[in-house]
C-alpha cells in the first residue's frame, strides 16, 4: 500500500510538471508570433484636468510637532 501511494504521488508530480511545461511552451510560442509595439522615448509634460464639485479635503492628516 505504501508503494501505491508513492506511485500516485509520482504520477501527479510528473503530470503537473508536464502540464506546466506545455503551458509555458504555448505561451512562448504565442508571444513570438507578433512583434511588440515600440515607441521612441521622449520627455513631455503629463497633464490631467479634473472637474468636480465639492470640498477638497485630505484623506490623511499629520500633526507635525517640535
Amino acid at each position: 500500500m505504501k508503494y501505491f501511494v508513492w506511485f500516485v504521488i509520482l504520477i501527479v508530480v510528473v503530470g503537473g510538471g508536464a502540464v506546466y511545461l506545455y503551458s509555458q511552451e504555448r505561451t512562448a510560442a504565442a508571444s513570438q508570433g507578433k512583434p511588440q509595439d515600440t515607441e521612441k522615448v521622449i520627455r513631455k509634460t503629463v497633464e490631467k484636468v479634473i472637474t468636480a464639485n465639492g470640498k477638497v479635503a485630505s484623506n490623511r492628516d499629520v500633526d507635525i510637532k517640535c
